[in-house]
């Protein structure tokens, strides 16, 4: 059975998803942001800054922290944990001044140790921005930042958590095949026994909450059961791990549009513990 998850060329992807975030007489973007395809053991600059639009017409300080996200009460990011170690993440700047009615900027920096359990992540973390200097008002707020590690088909080892997937992307070449079947693994790294459930998903478009939006130049595909694992449940003893298999089975006027790399879907693994994983399905053209 043949896996392709080479698809993401390129080292460092940033989607933007929302734009601006704003406090009081200031404003911050961008508000939410994923960094994907991030390599393990490299110091990165990832070319991104948090710029802070001062409103005011005169001169302002604020302080930048990065904190553990507050996650949204829906389950728009189900499949992001928190960040395991917040110093893997830093700015270039935690003090900005910026002139009245100006922009000043501090770059992202991220800094994963290199080691192969972090491949295959989903993690999350917040920025605290905050206004100096103003006892009246309490003028903060905390753009969103959320980082997917580089999708790795063979590692060393198990991946990092109470449980485990690998890969964290396949992709499928589709050519004129209609049916395929791939695979991945989960692991369970927990001192006992767990049950699994595992879905195909597509995030709602409807949500106002920040939610997981799809690959670079990818559209979420029409229909979750498209994509479909082939068991609801697996039982999984502590420490071992186990193989799930995923049909896709498309109809037969099924077409990628044009300008698009291809179509995604999701596939959702929720233990009992309700801690979820998620994995990305590219249907390729």
């Amino acid at each position: 059975m043949k896996k392709k998850t080479g698809i993401r060329k390129v080292l460092l992807v940033i989607f933007c998803l929302f734009f601006t975030v704003y406090g009081y007489g200031f404003g911050v973007s961008p508000a939410v942001v994923c960094l994907s395809g991030v390599e393990v053991g490299e110091d990165k600059d990832t070319g991104l800054d948090y710029t802070i639009s001062n409103d005011a017409e005169k001169e302002q300080e604020y302080t930048l922290e990065v904190l553990s996200p507050i996650m949204p009460s829906d389950e728009s990011l189900k499949g992001y944990s928190p960040l395991p170690d917040l110093t893997w993440i830093y700015l270039e700047r935690t003090t900005v001044v910026v002139p009245g009615k100006s922009t000043g900027k501090s770059r992202i920096h991220i800094k994963i140790p290199k080691d192969d359990k972090y491949y295959n992540q989903h993690w999350a973390v917040s920025c605290h921005i905050k206004q100096k200097g103003n006892s009246f008002v309490t003028a903060a707020v905390a753009p969103f930042l959320m980082i997917e590690t580089k999708s790795k088909e063979s590692i060393f080892g198990n991946p990092y958590g109470e449980f485990g997937i690998v890969p964290s992307i396949i992709g499928i070449d589709l050519k004129d095949l209609k049916t395929k079947k791939v695979s991945l693994k989960i692991y369970n790294n927990s001192v006992k026994d767990c049950t699994y459930k595992i879905s195909s998903f597509i995030p709602d478009a409807k949500t106002k909450n920040a939610k997981i939006g799809p690959s670079d130049n990818f559209e979420w595909i029409n229909e979750a059961k498209w994509v479909k694992p082939e068991a609801a449940n697996l039982k999984i003893k502590k420490g071992e791990n186990k193989e799930v298999e995923i049909t896709i089975t498309l109809p037969d006027d099924f077409k990628i549009p044009a300008g698009l790399k291809g179509l995604e879907a999701l596939i959702f693994i929720e233990a009992e513990n309700k801690e979820k994983r998620f994995i990305r399905v590219l249907l390729v053209k």
